[in-house]
């Protein structure tokens, strides 16, 4: 740990300051994503059959895992409306704007599996080795997919915001202005790193765990008041308890990897957060004097 805070400072050309938490609603989705965490712990050790319950196909965490990804698909449509003048860096940033808007909506289709059990209609013969039997893409090659979307949920989220704040004190360029996820979305991330069971083996998910609390425990140092110290303080007490409990009881699960639909729900949360972020800054750059100053 110091090894590593040493050669962050050594890459670094000015003093490392880091704030977490740049407005109310940051604070107010943050707390609100602490206190499911929490729900979800209490019931999983209360009541389990509840606990999956909610997780199952066609129920709660499914629907709001889908209704938030696919509410981020949107979000990133409208933005585009935001972006008016004809300029190569705006329209590198529609480019990335309208992948992301496609990518958030093939990922919501494919949490429901395309309205199949909705509309009811029959796996077609041709998906006949998808491993659940349903009409998906991922499920075709389920490990790959799952381990591919939490590792970089884990690098765009966790890793990403909190490396180029400590290398890169000024932003410049209007893309990474309008498109870096916000620093309090590291919190987030990390508390989507503490919901394993089954996959808790695997190299990926160790990486996502640990990085996670190493890097809380950066923020600790490199945080600009006490407030965030504390709060990332007790985003790591939050984080080791949950990974730690959910190892512990494993009995309490009746199907073993019912706990991934958790994890994909705070990573939709994640999600929706961001497109809201990059929504909210094209908004008061793009159409003001401000924008002015990076089109120069």
């Amino acid at each position: 740990m110091a090894i590593l805070s040493s050669l962050i400072q050594l890459t670094s050309h000015k003093p490392i300051t880091i704030k977490l938490i740049e407005s109310p609603d940051q604070l107010a989705i943050l707390f609100l994503t602490i206190s499911l965490s929490l729900l979800f712990l209490f019931v999983f050790l209360i009541t389990p059959e509840t606990f999956s319950r909610l997780s199952k196909e066609d129920n709660l965490i499914e629907w709001c895992s889908m209704g938030l990804v696919l509410g981020g698909s949107i979000v990133f449509s409208i933005s585009l409306f935001q972006l008016k003048k004809k300029h190569k860096t705006l329209n590198f940033v529609k480019i990335i704007l309208i992948l992301f808007a496609l990518l958030f909506f093939l990922t919501a289709m494919e949490e429901i599996s395309w309205f199949q059990r909705v509309l009811d209609f029959k796996t077609p013969n041709s998906f006949s080795r998808n491993y659940q039997n349903e009409f998906n893409i991922h499920n075709f090659v389920t490990n790959y997919a799952e381990n591919a979307y939490y590792f970089s949920t884990f690098i765009y989220f966790g890793i990403i915001p909190f490396i180029w704040r400590v290398i890169n004190s000024e932003i410049q360029s209007f893309a990474v202005k309008m498109l870096l996820p916000k620093p309090y979305l590291i919190l987030i991330c990390a508390i989507i790193s503490a919901f394993n069971y089954d996959m808790w083996n695997i190299i990926f998910t160790q990486i996502s765990f640990f990085g996670s609390v190493i890097i809380l425990l950066l923020l600790i140092k490199y945080c600009t008041n006490n407030k965030e110290k504390i709060l990332s303080l007790l985003v790591i007490v939050i984080v080791v308890c949950t990974q730690y409990t959910f190892l512990i009881n494993g009995s309490n699960f009746k199907r073993y990897w019912e706990v991934t639909e958790y994890k994909e729900f705070f990573i939709a949360i994640i999600l929706f957060a961001y497109s809201i972020s990059v929504f909210k800054n094209i908004k008061l750059t793009a159409s003001s004097d401000i924008q002015a100053q990076y089109n120069r």
